[in-house]
Order: structure tokens, then sequence, then C-alpha cells
């Protein structure tokens, strides 16, 4: 089977992982091996990809990520799979807190780089959901190191402003309702100590 990389990219709710469920189920339902990953940071899905759109859910590996050798669990995990999915994988750093993140952030992200463009090499199918930008515009560092890499990438369109409901091109994160500001963290959970994630447009950035 020839490699390939498909990333479907997007705001928050854009439907980034509906589209590569979408996209997987097919492989699956013809009888590829397959795994998917899930980090460890995300509380809210646990060891299941899920997506608002959709009304079933698929099997995931949750990776601790408190583990410093995490990318080689996932390298084992994968090496005799056809089919292999990474959801937001900006959240695949080795760190205990949000104030740790963004130290480790861009080294991890370039070695985790590495590892999908070896799937690839081998011959697997790697598809990947992420978002394009932090709460602060800023890029995610994964999908900078492999977007050049990818074999079709898809933008995910379906999340709409959340104070005008035109379509979004932006993620706002707010703490207790207030935008956030740029020098907190990069990564914190959705819902956890008051934080959230809304899609907006660039009108409504950071009102």
């Amino acid at each position: 089977m020839k490699g390939s990389l498909d990333l479907f990219l997007g705001t928050m709710f854009s439907g980034k992982t509906k589209r590569a469920m979408q996209t997987i189920g097919p492989l699956i339902g013809a009888g590829a091996s397959y795994v998917l990953f899930q980090s460890s940071w995300n509380k809210r899905d646990g060891n299941v990809w899920r997506s608002r759109g959709l009304s079933y859910t698929l099997p995931a590996q949750v990776i601790d990520l408190s583990k410093p050798n995490f990318l080689g669990e996932m390298d084992s995990l994968a090496e005799d799979r056809e089919v292999i999915g990474i959801d937001e994988p900006f959240s695949f750093v080795c760190c205990n807190s949000p104030e740790s993140y963004e130290k480790n952030a861009e080294r991890y992200a370039a070695k985790l780089a590495e590892l999908v463009l070896e799937w690839k090499a081998d011959g697997k199918k790697v598809f990947i959901p992420s978002i394009h930008a932090f709460f602060n515009k800023r890029p995610v560092h994964f999908v900078s190191d492999i977007y050049r890499y990818a074999d079709r990438v898809e933008f995910c369109v379906e999340s709409t402003c959340s104070k005008c409901q035109k379509p979004a091109s932006l993620t706002q994160r707010t703490h207790n309702g207030q935008p956030s500001k740029y020098g907190e963290p990069l990564l914190v959970l959705d819902g956890e100590k008051g934080w959230e994630y809304f899609p907006v447009c660039a009108d409504h950035f950071r009102e």
C-alpha cells in the first residue's frame, strides 16, 4: 500500500475530526488495520475519537504524555498498522503542566513530524485533524513542520462565528468570559478552570 499523509485543518468545531473519521471509515470497513492516537491531555474525549457531527465514535489509543519516550510507544503501536490517525497533534508534547508545554513544544513537534514521515515512507496512510493556529494566531508547531509533505490538505469550514454566525476563521479562547492574553499558556483544557474555546470570524477576534 502506498503511503500518504492527509491533513484536516480548521478552527475549533470546524469538522476536522469528522472529516478524518469519514475518510478513515471506508478503509476500516475494507479491513485495513488501524490505530488512532489520542493525547492524555484530552480529558473530554478519553479513549475514542468523536465528532459532534457524527453519531458514532472510533476507539483510540490514549498516549500518556508524562512518559518521555511516548513517541517510541506510538511507533511500536503503529508498527503493524496500515492506517494511523493523530488527533490534534500539537498536544503530543511531553510535559506535566501548561507552563512546561511551551518549552518543549517545538522540539517534540519536530520529532513527531519525523515519525509521521517515516510511517508514510513505510507505506502507511496517516490522517491528522488539527487546528491551524493557536488562540493568539501563532501557527501550530507541528502543522508548520509537516504541511509541505502532505499529499492532501482539506480546510474544514463548518464552524461559524459564535458572535455573528458568519464563517469562522480563528479560534478565540476565554478565561472566565474574558479573552485570553497573548502571554498566557498555549495549552489548557477546554472547560477546565474557566477556560473555553470558541470559533470566531476576524471581526470578532479578541472582543
